[in-house]
């Protein structure tokens, strides 16, 4: 048996499918669901270690980065590769989210609700946020303004959800799939944006002309 692919932390053998990290440092290997689940996202090899957001040092006993507000613990480098932009951000509203259950207010998501999720690859969201905001402008001025408040509010949460969600799904794939799965569902995507923008008022533009002819 390969020394190789034994893992650190429990010591069983490692397969393709379970996904592995190695220590850059001493060269360690770890189930990447064991590694997740270590304190602090340690390695055996040092008390100090890096922060997976910022790359400051920090020490065995930290529950955040000193330097960017980072949530330490169960903090795996799957959740930053699928955050991608403005993860420091991120990661300090999900500990937040951890500790007492507040994420937060999203200013992004305030002022462009379908914008901020097909920013995110949230597809499915954001055609949500666009019939809600149609069928709130129907009823009244106020319910849609109260409704951008609540996409405020809601989406650091639910975008933690996303993001523990897809990591999870992300870590029980075989290591051949894991990185194309993290592409194609992490990240931004700054094309889905500005496609919806077209779309979206190509489709206001067409209708306001279609009244302006009757």
């Amino acid at each position: 048996m390969d020394e190789k692919n034994i893992c650190a932390s429990c010591g069983c053998l490692i397969g393709e499918e379970d996904g592995m990290y190695i220590c850059e440092d001493c060269g360690r290997a770890y189930h990447r669901s064991c590694f997740r689940d270590r304190e602090n996202n340690l390695c055996r090899c040092k008390k100090d270690a890096h922060c997976p957001s910022c790359r400051a040092v920090i020490g065995s006993s930290m529950t955040y980065c000193p330097e960017c507000g980072c949530f330490l613990r169960n903090v795996g480098p799957t959740e930053i590769q699928l955050i991608g932009e403005n993860r420091e951000y991120y990661l300090r509203h999900f500990g937040n989210i951890k500790n007492n259950g507040s994420g937060g207010f999203n200013w992004a998501a305030l002022l462009c609700p379908p914008f901020w999720c097909f920013y995110r690859k949230m597809y499915l969201m954001g055609v949500i946020s666009v019939l809600l905001q149609m069928l709130a402008s129907a009823v009244s001025v106020f319910l849609q303004l109260a409704l951008y408040v609540i996409y405020g509010f809601a989406a650091n949460p639910v975008y933690y959800d996303r993001v523990i969600r897809l990591a999870q799904k992300a870590d029980s794939l075989p290591a051949g799939e894991r990185e194309g799965f993290i592409k194609k569902k992490g990240g931004v995507s700054v094309g889905a944006p500005i496609v919806f923008g077209a779309v979206y008022f190509g489709v206001i533009l067409i209708l306001a002309v279609n009244m302006s002819i009757k």
